[in-house]
């Protein structure tokens, strides 16, 4: 099997609901700037197909199947829709969408937040 070369995402926001196409492969696709709900159809893709879905704005992000095509949810099981909360990657396996969930790292219990700034609990800052 020979070496993974990661190429360059490009990033496509969409403020309306609205069919994806080829064009969109390898894309990071996110709701930045949608004043509602967002729905997006999947299009028919093909082996090896990856779209990254990353949920910005506070709105409901959807992505849905096309026709009778299959998403498989990280359990195996048939979905027709997932809800993007976070980030999101789907993977087309020559047969269905393979939802490949995408770990966000969180922050750690000693990170500046807004709640410790107003209620003066920070001595020192912690550059991670």
């Amino acid at each position: 099997m020979g070496d993974r070369v990661s190429r360059p995402r490009y990033v496509e926001a969409f403020t309306a609901s609205a069919t994806l196409n080829n064009r969109y492969h390898g894309a990071l696709v996110t709701n930045r700037g949608a004043g509602g709900a967002v729905t997006l159809t999947l299009p028919g893709g093909g082996l090896g197909f990856t779209l990254l879905f990353q949920r910005i704005a506070a709105q409901t992000f959807t992505v849905q199947r096309a026709g009778t095509d299959t998403i498989l949810d990280p359990s195996g099981s048939s979905q027709t829709s997932i809800t993007v909360t976070g980030q999101v990657e789907l993977i087309h396996d020559g047969t269905a969408w393979v939802q490949h969930a995408v770990a966000v790292a969180s922050l750690p219990d000693d990170a500046v937040t807004a709640a410790k700034l107003a209620s003066d609990s920070v001595t020192t800052a912690k550059v991670l």
